[in-house]
């Protein structure tokens, strides 16, 4: 009896043991969306955390669809921009909201405004974040994309091409352009330091991401990847880790951001467009059109393991992980007789 009892308690520990060195699956699928008014392909998207809405591009339909997630369907139809590709939600105070507005009326309240770039237009639109009551344009350039917000200072920037020459467009609180920092390459998604002045920029058509000062406005780095279509990027800053998602070839690079050396480089699910770093769990996830999500595992700055491979769908490119809720949200392409999809998967 005391030899069974030994083995079982041996056993039970070797168990645990190999669970805590090899982490369970991280993803399971909770919820499905169905977009009806959607008929052609879905871009970027984007979370208001507090009142649990997701913003959806949708290029091809010329809308931003605005979905309850508490009630799993679409609420309000953002229509007549021309082919939206990324969504920002930018925090503002009533007196920045006053200035932007022109206004000298009082009692206009704190919010947040809805930045809406396109690829087809020379402007991008601002919505009201609770109205989405167009409040103005942003003059920036032609073919725009990844835009990020700079929360310190109250500047957004925006990748565009201004003629044919890559640039970041740097808006300030009032919506206007001040600046156009030049790049050597047409600009994909690219990440702000918040305890610094750089801004990490993929440029996918020439396989470098350059590294940008805000405070000098120009371009003082660029690092080779070896690989092209690097879309995707993530920011680990706390270990001064960049996350890179290549598709030619299909590979994920994990970057020094103190040296631009890099440090790790991994098979990764093909045709990749996002990437997330979740900080505090320490897993990379990418999405690809190729049907899968890759869930690495960061065991140590220098260390990194393919953890899980997630069925999605072919064509299924673009994710948005929030954090706060540690939920991955995923957009399904439609398929015959099938509606477009927002697919959510939650990590245990």
């Amino acid at each position: 009896m005391y030899k069974l009892l030994f083995v079982s308690v041996f056993g039970l520990c070797s168990l645990l043991r190999v669970a805590a060195a090899f982490p369970a699956a991280k993803l399971h699928e909770v919820q499905n969306i169905e977009l009806r008014a959607v008929t052609g392909p879905i871009d970027h998207m984007a979370v208001d955390v507090a009142s649990a809405k997701l913003f959806v591009a949708a290029a091809e339909d010329h809308s931003v669809e605005a979905v309850d997630l508490k009630a799993g369907q679409v609420v309000t139809r953002v229509t007549g921009l021309k082919q939206p590709h990324r969504i920002a939600l930018i925090p503002l105070t009533a007196e920045i909201r006053r200035r932007a507005l022109l206004s000298s009326a009082s009692g206009i309240p704190e919010g947040q405004d809805l930045i809406v770039t396109n690829k087809a237009d020379l402007h991008a639109d601002v919505y009201d974040g609770v109205t989405f009551l167009p409040i103005k344009q942003i003059e920036v350039e032609q073919n725009q994309g990844d835009i990020q917000f700079d929360a310190q200072v109250g500047r957004a920037y925006i990748g565009a091409e201004s003629g044919s020459e890559p640039v970041l467009a740097v808006i300030d609180e009032f919506y206007v352009k001040v600046q156009q920092i030049r790049l050597g390459g047409r600009p994909a998604s690219f990440r702000l330091e918040a305890n610094g002045d750089r801004v990490f920029v993929n440029l996918p058509t020439i396989g470098v991401v350059a590294v940008v000062d805000r405070a000098q406005g120009q371009v003082v780095a660029s690092w080779q990847l070896g690989a092209r279509g690097n879309l995707a990027m993530a920011l680990d800053e706390g270990h001064h880790r960049l996350f890179i998602s290549a598709q030619e070839p299909a590979k994920l690079f994990v970057l020094d951001t103190q040296t631009g050396r890099i440090i790790a480089s991994l098979d990764c699910v093909g045709d990749a467009e996002d990437i997330f770093y979740a900080a505090d769990s320490g897993f990379i996830y990418v999405s690809g059109g190729e049907g899968f999500i890759d869930v690495f595992h960061q065991v140590s700055p220098d260390n990194y393991e393919l953890v899980e491979k997630v069925p999605t769908a072919r064509g299924a490119r673009t994710s948005l992980y929030v954090p706060q809720w540690h939920r991955l949200f995923v957009a399904i392409p439609s398929r015959e007789g099938v509606h477009p999809q927002i697919r959510v998967y939650e990590a245990d």
